[in-house]
């Protein structure tokens, strides 16, 4: 038995399934929504029972009958697995927010509950983008964003192609004219725009273009050899002549167009260059000054013109002949050449030069210059301010120190210091040589030459320390060292050796290449000289030493060394001299790795002036002596230099 509040239940789903499926049956015979009207004060706790989701296809509006409103919408039931109906949910009526209507447009509907729908449109004139219509949703959104009204873009008829030319259409999306493209037929070139393109408004950029015709390029013919010059063609694509280039023959300079390009009616540009004898400029070194002076016809008196100018009649034929024009105008020639009998002049640009070769040379009309080449060559042998009175004092320009590097043991054995230790005085010849005995640059007794880059030299000093005399001494590397092939390290026989510079000295008062001998024959037997150099035992303050010399007989030499025990042989490639009986010494040479010299001149003499523009020569190198005395009666032996002077020019180069 059934209590009394379930049979109310019971009768009240039994009532409400009846009612559902009557609506069911009336919205599908209508397709419309419904109004449902309760009985009751609504909204009722039986409302609040969820339907099935099968059912939620469609809504009802729902009123209650006391108040006459809209309270809510419901959704039909259907009947559940067990065949009994489940009541609908009454859902609260949603309103959505007025939608704005577009710029240069409007808004049509104004339904803004739930499920109502608003639509939109545009101006003439105007295209629609985005939705044409919105749904007011149940969370209060419409469905779609509110359109946007842009103007229609017109489209672009054809602009037509070009008299003598053809064009290209572009088409964009919905076969739209986008662009255009123009181009010409052959022989005709386009002038205006290549490409149009289509605008918002339905025109055209830029203007229209034309196609213009060509002009025929004519070819141009032979464009001219110049007398005594040649010229070679650039050909085009076609092996038509585009240009040519001009050239001469040797001892001629081209003046005028160097190049001629064919121009477009068949003509050569510029005009036909000429080919002028000329002379091309000699090279000349940086220690040569030159200058050119204007071309001046020569002048030469021959007995002819003696012979005219004793005649009258001759003399009136001679006033005949002369020239009465003007010298002709002289065109331009290429750079580095000069117009015959132009005259170019020659000096040194330092005074530690002296020049050599032609001082003035003329272009002939062979195309050739006069005269030998010019050069400037370092002076050797210069010491001008010579005086036998102040001989302690005298600055030898070409004398140089010469250094060999040693390492120095300091207590720690592991700490070196190198230094570098004066071992002999050389003789400067040039400006990249300086000549040494050999013994200086080998080890002691053996051919073993000493590396280049432990040994340097120093030139422009008078003092012994480096401390004094920076600005006039140089610091010189060495490059290479070339002892002479018959040294003999025993008897010290052709015991010298060229010191090659890394880089030329620079000469001034104080730097001055000696002179070498004249010839082997013809000097190296002077009676008197000067020996010169440093020390190497002597303290570091002390300048440079020097002596009078005199020569002595090879067999002399040979006795006396005998006499004191020591027996020697004197090769023709030495020479033994001693201190002069009458003139100044403060040297021992046999303590001093130096050198001798020796003037050109036999006018001088141990006391008084030397007399100006004579020229000192080097004669030999220190190469051994007596070891434990020095006396001015005891010879040292030298290395002859005169003996070696092909060898030296040959190596010093």
């Amino acid at each position: 038995m059934l209590s009394p509040a379930q049979e109310s239940a019971l009768s009240w789903g039994l009532a409400l399934g009846v009612i559902c499926r009557a609506i069911l049956l009336l919205m599908v015979i209508q397709g419309s929504a419904l109004q449902l009207v309760a009985s009751e004060n609504c909204p009722g706790a039986e409302w609040s029972i969820m339907c099935r989701g099968c059912c939620e296809y469609d809504q009802i509006s729902c009123k209650c009958p006391s108040q006459g409103e809209v309270v809510g919408y419901a959704v039909p039931c259907c009947r559940n697995a067990e065949n009994e109906c489940d009541p609908c949910i009454i859902h609260p009526v949603v309103m959505c927010r007025t939608p704005p209507a577009p710029a240069n447009g409007m808004r049509e509907g104004n339904d803004l509950r739930f499920g109502g729908q608003v639509t939109f449109r545009c101006d003439p004139g105007f295209t629609l983008i985005g939705t044409h219509m919105a749904t007011c949703q149940l969370d209060g959104t419409w469905s779609a964003e509110p359109p946007r009204c842009v103007p229609e873009k017109k489209h672009c008829s054809d602009p037509g192609r070009p008299l003598n030319g053809f064009h290209l259409l572009v088409f964009g999306p919905g076969d739209t004219l986008i662009a255009v493209q123009f181009f010409c037929n052959s022989s005709y070139t386009l002038s205006g725009n290549v490409q149009r393109t289509c605008q918002p408004e339905g025109t055209w950029s830029g203007t229209q273009p034309q196609c213009i015709k060509v002009p025929e390029k004519k070819q141009c013919g032979d464009p001219g050899r110049p007398l005594h010059g040649f010229y070679l063609l650039a050909l085009g694509s076609g092996g038509e002549p585009i240009g040519a280039r001009f050239f001469c023959n040797n001892s001629y300079s081209l003046s005028g167009n160097a190049q001629r390009t064919c121009q477009p009616d068949g003509t050569w540009s510029g005009k036909l260059p000429q080919c002028i004898r000329a002379c091309r400029e000699p090279k000349v070194s940086d220690l040569v000054r030159q200058k050119v002076l204007a071309p001046q016809l020569p002048f030469r008196n021959t007995p002819l013109h003696k012979l005219y100018s004793s005649s009258s009649s001759l003399a009136k034929h001679q006033k005949q002949v002369l020239p009465s024009k003007a010298p002709p105008v002289l065109g331009e020639l290429a750079p580095g050449f000069h117009h015959l009998y132009t005259q170019l002049q020659y000096e040194c640009t330092s005074p530690f030069y002296q020049h050599t070769g032609s001082t003035r040379r003329t272009c002939l009309k062979t195309g050739k210059w006069s005269g030998r080449h010019a050069t400037c060559l370092p002076v050797c042998g210069k010491l001008p301010n010579f005086n036998l009175q102040k001989l302690a004092d005298t600055q030898w320009p070409w004398l140089a120190a010469v250094y060999r590097r040693s390492a120095t043991g300091f207590k720690d054995e592991s700490i070196k210091q190198d230094t570098w230790q004066l071992t002999c005085s050389g003789a400067l010849i040039n400006q990249r040589s300086v000549l040494v005995a050999a013994h200086c640059v080998t080890e002691l007794g053996k051919l073993n030459v000493i590396k280049a880059a432990d040994i340097r030299v120093l030139v422009g000093k008078h003092h012994q320390t480096d401390s004094k005399e920076l600005k006039s001494q140089q610091q010189l590397q060495i490059s290479a060292i070339l002892v002479h092939p018959n040294y003999d390290p025993l008897v010290l026989d052709s015991d010298l050796a060229v010191l090659k510079l890394l880089d030329k000295a620079r000469l001034s008062e104080r730097v001055q290449p000696a002179c070498l001998p004249g010839s082997h024959n013809g000097e190296g037997t002077e009676a008197q000289g000067f020996v010169t150099g440093w020390s190497i035992l002597s303290h570091e303050n002390e300048t440079v030493r020097v002596g009078a010399i005199e020569l002595g007989d090879a067999v002399a030499c040979e006795r006396q060394y005998a006499q004191n025990g020591i027996s020697v042989s004197v090769s023709d490639n030495m020479f033994c001299a001693r201190e002069h009986p009458h003139g100044f010494s403060n040297i021992c040479p046999s303590d001093t790795g130096g050198i001798a010299v020796a003037t050109a001149t036999s006018s001088s003499s141990p006391g008084g002036q030397q007399q100006s523009g004579v020229v000192w020569r080097l004669l030999g190198l220190v190469s051994w002596g007596y070891e434990q005395a020095c006396s001015p009666g005891l010879y040292t032996a030298y290395t002859r230099v005169a003996s070696f002077k092909d060898w030296i020019e040959k190596n010093m180069k």
